[in-house]
C-alpha cells in the first residue's frame, strides 16, 4: 500500500460523508454556511458570541456571514441583542426555532454516520476509532 494511500482514502471519505449530510440539510431547507454558524452557535451557547467571531470560526468573508445571520434572523432562527457587558458588541444567539434546527442538523450527521458504521459491529467501530485518534494526536504533535 502506498503511503499516501490512507490518508487519501480518508480524504474521500470525509468528501462523500458531507456530501451526505449536504443532501439532507438541503431537503431540511439549510446551507452548508447555515449549519455552521447554527451548530458553532449551540456548541457556545454560554459564551456572548459575536458576528465578528463567527467570521473567525468559518474563515467566511464578513459580508457572507453577515447576510446569512440576516436569513437566519428572518426565518427566527438566530437573535441578536446588545451586549450588555459592552454596548459595542451585538451577540448573536440561538432562539428555540434555532435550537430545533440545530437538532434537525444533528439528525442528519447521525443518519448518515449510520449510513457509514451500518456493516460494522461495536467492536469494530470502536477499534477504529481508537485508530482515529491515535492518527489524529500523531498529526497534531509530530513532525515528518
Amino acid at each position: 500500500m502506498e503511503e499516501y494511500e490512507i490518508g487519501k482514502r480518508l480524504h474521500d471519505i470525509l468528501r462523500l460523508f458531507h456530501s451526505r449530510v449536504n443532501e439532507r440539510l438541503e431537503k431540511k431547507g439549510y446551507s452548508k454556511t447555515e449549519f455552521l454558524i447554527i451548530s458553532y452557535l449551540k456548541r457556545n451557547q454560554d459564551k456572548d458570541v459575536t458576528q465578528k467571531d463567527l467570521v473567525e470560526f468559518s474563515k467566511m468573508k464578513a459580508p457572507t456571514v453577515s447576510i446569512t445571520l440576516s436569513n437566519l434572523e428572518a426565518e427566527g432562527i438566530v437573535l441578536r441583542k446588545k451586549s450588555t457587558k459592552d454596548s459595542r458588541k451585538t451577540i448573536v444567539e440561538l432562539s428555540e426555532k434555532g435550537m430545533s434546527a440545530d437538532d434537525e442538523i444533528r439528525s442528519a450527521f447521525a443518519e448518515v454516520n449510520q449510513l457509514m458504521l451500518n456493516e460494522f459491529n461495536d467492536e469494530e467501530i470502536a477499534l477504529f476509532s481508537s485508530f482515529l485518534s491515535r492518527m489524529s494526536n500523531a498529526l497534531e504533535v509530530g513532525d515528518v
